[in-house]
């Protein structure tokens, strides 16, 4: 056992659904699809613009199609919306495809080979099946029969980080160990009718996306480490697990975002940023990877730690250039970081049902 030997994330890849609209597009394909009134219209209109998102990305081709020409919603009923059933159907053929392109790019992104893949950790909160994703990953790449799977299941925005803190475990078990993980989702399957307003802010934050990353320790010389692993730290928010929930409905799964969750993430983030440094660095010296679950969730960060504008730069730009995409979002603003230059330390923070904190200390790594 070498608990001692650092894990570092060695690679990441990220990739979308084709079918992308603006914002603004999106909220007048809503209003036609659920066939809003003028008064909802721009509720909906008005949430889209206060949003900070831009554009994003579905596997839902309806979004941009005339009513006359939807296959997966349905025309001229008193509920176009799918059953949860279709709604998983779809799902279920489209999930595993993303997530083997992803995965087959973050191979070639990190120079690991895919025989040497150990272990692979699936994570999604937005589709059920069985076998699951990482069945599919592990067949379509000609993984080893004796890979080690794992599914890390409804933990939402912050599952990514959970999976880097499996990932970094497994990999200091053996320095042999390469650990493939994978975040799928695909929010924009479980649209919901705005009867509230948790549905309405739903539909205007998440959308569709894809992302992988590979973990190991001591790289070997065709690997491109991007930063060690140091640490990670989790935290749950007393009397808070009905702010953020994800129940199963028979229309699709339902999110319940409460209006309290900026604040409490407010009230609360510094002290825990304070517990996800202990006293490494200082806030000024680390790039911020804050999970961009929304406009007022970033700004309660920045606020809380006095974050300046370029520390938290591609949470925003992840933000406007594809919405939320639960789990999924947060290796995208890894991504972007790398497009950077980069601070000796990245610091990541995400939100999830529970209410719970996430965090995670990476040290950079600098070409040589």
């Amino acid at each position: 056992m070498m608990h001692n030997t650092p894990a570092y994330i060695l690679g990441i890849a990220t990739t979308v659904p084709d079918n992308v609209l603006t914002q603004a597009a999106y909220s007048a394909s809503l209003a036609t699809l659920l066939n809003l009134s003028e008064k909802e219209a721009a509720l909906v209109s008005n949430l889209a613009q206060r949003s900070a998102i831009q554009r994003r990305h579905t596997v839902i081709s309806d979004f941009l199609r005339p009513p006359a020409e939807w296959t997966f919603f349905q025309a001229d009923t008193q509920d176009p919306l799918p059953s949860t059933q279709k709604r998983n159907e779809l799902y279920k053929q489209l999930a595993p495809g993303l997530s083997i392109e992803v995965a087959q790019r973050v191979l070639v992104q990190a120079g690991t080979s895919a025989a040497a893949i150990t272990h692979i950790i699936y994570i999604s909160c937005t589709g059920l099946m069985a076998p699951g994703v990482e069945f599919y990953i592990a067949t379509a790449l000609s993984l080893s029969p004796w890979v080690q799977r794992y599914g890390i299941n409804f933990m939402g925005c912050f599952g990514a980080l959970r999976g880097l803190a499996l990932a970094s475990a497994l990999a200091s078990q053996n320095p042999s160990h390469r650990i493939l993980v994978v975040c799928t989702e695909l929010c924009s399957l479980h649209v919901q009718q705005p009867t509230t307003m948790d549905a309405l802010i739903g539909n205007a934050l998440f959308a569709d996306g894809s992302a992988a990353m590979i973990v190991g320790c001591m790289p070997t010389v065709h690997e491109r480490p991007l930063w060690e692993i140091v640490s990670s730290t989790a935290y749950i928010i007393k009397d808070s697990p009905q702010d953020m929930t994800w129940d199963v409905s028979n229309q699709g799964f339902v999110m319940r975002l409460s209006a309290r969750v900026p604040k409490y993430i407010q009230q609360g983030i510094e002290y825990f940023a304070n517990q996800v440094i202990a006293d490494r660095f200082s806030y000024g010296d680390a790039d911020w990877a804050v999970h961009p679950g929304g406009k007022a969730i970033i700004q309660a960060v920045e606020k809380a730690c006095q974050l300046t504008p370029e520390q938290t730069e591609s949470s925003w730009r992840v933000l406007a250039d594809y919405g939320n995409m639960s789990s999924a979002t947060m290796p995208f603003v890894l991504e972007d970081l790398c497009r950077k230059k980069r601070a000796p330390w990245t610091v990541g923070l995400a939100f999830g049902p529970g209410l719970s904190l996430e965090g995670i200390v990476l040290r950079t790594v600098y070409d040589e």
